[in-house]
């Protein structure tokens, strides 16, 4: 444990765990807690690095997630196609419409 008579520097050398560099830290402290001044394990380049790795991962996950969702969405939107659309205008060719119209309402969007 920690006493407070002991003196502690405020920087402390280390080795990197994760690459081997020798680098320069601070120790940093818990307020309201008993635990023993701490330092980093890790250089900033290799900090930076796998702060990076992990934005990548959440961002990946993040994307999976969307696809999921927007996947579900269509999915359910397919299953109240039928209801909303009469069986006369589902197979409907669109290639067979006015142009013109068809570009304009295809172009309309929903909002303000």
């Amino acid at each position: 444990m920690h006493m407070a008579s002991e003196e502690v520097s405020e920087f402390v050398g280390r080795v990197c765990r994760t690459c081997g560099a020798t680098f320069t830290t601070r120790l940093f402290t818990f307020p309201l807690t008993n635990a023993p001044p701490q330092v980093s394990c890790v250089c900033e380049k290799c900090e930076t690095d796998q702060t990076k790795v992990i934005k990548a991962r959440l961002s990946a996950r993040a994307e999976a997630e969307a696809a999921e969702v927007e996947a579900r969405a269509i999915e359910h939107a397919g299953k109240l196609w039928p209801a909303l659309c009469p069986p006369l205008y589902r197979g409907t060719d669109p290639a067979r419409l006015p142009q013109d119209a068809l570009a304009h309402v295809l172009a309309w969007q929903w909002g303000p």
